[in-house]
């Protein structure tokens, strides 16, 4: 039976992630701090899991510290090593494998792309402005993994967008936001949300494992809207009237008090899975009413 590690796997994205790879016939194993035996992790350096990695089908590492938190000089730190040293650490007991598994799938975040209002971005789009936090952090995550040359593992690194899911994430705040009659648009409303449903994510990463597909990868949904768009939907959906939204000077004022930073809500990512779509892939929901109505149910 093929073996895939899962960094990161106990969280929202992994622990669905999981279920998918074993669907696929997969024996999945998840080292971590909590985890007993050889599979315990510190998240920073190579441990007895090392011996698992030989042989391997692939690795796919979603380790990572929430950004969606107030943002001082020490969780910024901790958000950026946190994913940096868990690359570092993969990539050097990959290069002491003396049969290295076969794919290295590491995440990244749409957050690459910075504030670009309408502007539809790609796989081949440049990074943005490098002052900005999340950018800056994209770009050190995603350079981690390249500094390790591996030529028996492909590597791979996978933008994820906003993951709608029942049980995890962001939307299940939303859903509270929109019953109670407080669903919104945040700010103008007009920044760009490039979603994904949990159970295309994982699909798609499991399609990148399965193929030996190589370079960066968006993990959106083909059809981006905006957040005005978003709420609208989700509160039609729920049968909720319009409401008032919440301006960004509010925001900017929570976060002074321990709220996420703003920026993790205004920022325009309007992404587009090009390269998946071009080499095959094939979403299940590409429209949000569809994704959100199947969560909803």
């Amino acid at each position: 039976m093929k073996r895939v590690l899962i960094f990161g796997g106990s969280g929202f994205v992994g622990r669905h992630l999981k279920v998918q790879i074993e669907q696929d016939g997969c024996e999945v194993l998840i080292p971590g701090r909590r985890a007993e035996g050889n599979l315990r992790w510190d998240g920073k350096s190579a441990g007895p899991w090392a011996e698992l990695l030989e042989g391997a089908h692939g690795v796919i590492n979603l380790t990572g510290e929430s950004v969606a938190q107030k943002w001082t000089l020490d969780t910024m730190k901790l958000i950026v090593d946190s994913r940096v040293d868990s690359a570092r650490a993969i990539g050097q007991a990959i290069q002491a494998c003396k049969n290295p598994p076969a794919q290295w799938i590491n995440a990244s975040a749409v957050g690459f792309y910075g504030n670009r209002a309408a502007e539809e971005l790609t796989e081949a789009s440049p990074a943005g402005d490098a002052s900005s936090f999340l950018v800056e952090c994209c770009l050190k995550w995603e350079a981690a993994q390249k500094e390790f040359e591996t030529p028996g593992t492909t590597q791979s690194q996978l933008r994820i967008g906003f993951v709608c899911g029942k049980d995890g994430g962001g939307l299940p705040t939303l859903i509270k936001l929109a019953r109670g009659f407080a669903g919104g648009a945040v700010g103008s409303g007009q920044q760009y949300m490039s979603w994904i449903h949990i159970d295309d994510i994982c699909r798609q990463c499991s399609w990148i494992l399965d193929g030996s597909r190589s370079g960066p990868f968006n993990g959106t949904a083909p059809e981006p809207v905006t957040n005005a768009e978003f709420m609208s939907t989700l509160r039609g959906l729920l049968g909720r009237p319009w409401s008032p939204s919440a301006p960004a000077f509010a925001l900017k004022l929570a976060s002074a008090f321990g709220a996420p930073d703003p920026d993790v809500l205004l920022m325009s990512q309007r992404v587009l899975p090009a390269k998946s779509l071009e080499q095959g892939f094939e979403f299940k929901y590409k429209k949000l009413e569809a994704a959100l109505r199947d969560l909803l149910a």
